[in-house]
């Protein structure tokens, strides 16, 4: 099947919009998976404070979500509800090392940790997780070379992944 990601900005991010959906032989009908629109806002009489709102929904998975967020200098924090869950995860820039930590927690403890390195080579992103572990290297050419291990055991079988994205229509200046 094929996989379409249809999104739209303005020029200094703050106002987004996306739609995805897929296209599979056995349903010949496009379905749309996902859509959302995010906004953010500047806070007035303050420096380098901002707030996002992001309403999100999905159709195969929990419907309608939200999400909110504050970013104050290089700290940014989320907090994201739904009917079924909720969770909180906070991202932090390490000064002068191109290095980003996150950790999210949800109503039953932890869900996630990350370290992203931004270096020469491209962005590389380490996540693990209470049952996984995954390793991602992005280049700016639009390469995607990634390694994922479900299961913390000398048993599991890990998987590996490559992937090209390309523009068909790129920035209009």
């Amino acid at each position: 099947g094929v996989y379409l990601t249809v999104e739209v900005k303005d020029d200094d991010y703050t106002a987004f919009g996306w739609c995805s959906g897929h296209v599979c032989l056995e349903e010949p009908v496009p379905r749309a998976l996902k859509f959302g629109a995010k906004k953010v806002f500047d806070l007035p009489n303050t420096a380098n404070q901002k707030v996002m709102v992001e309403p999100r929904y999905s159709f195969e998975e929990n419907g309608p979500d939200l999400c909110l967020g504050y970013e104050r200098d290089d700290t940014r924090a989320y907090l994201t509800v739904s009917r079924d869950d909720q969770n909180f995860k906070v991202v932090q820039k390490v000064k002068n090392t191109g290095n980003v930590i996150s950790c999210k927690a949800g109503r039953t403890g932890f869900v996630s940790a990350s370290l992203t390195n931004d270096s020469d080579l491209g962005q590389t992103k380490l996540t693990v997780t209470k049952d996984s572990v995954d390793v991602e290297l992005k280049t700016e050419d639009g390469w995607l070379a990634g390694f994922h291990l479900d299961g913390m055991s000398l048993t599991s079988e890990p998987s590996v992944r490559f992937k090209k994205t390309f523009d068909i229509y790129p920035s209009i200046a």
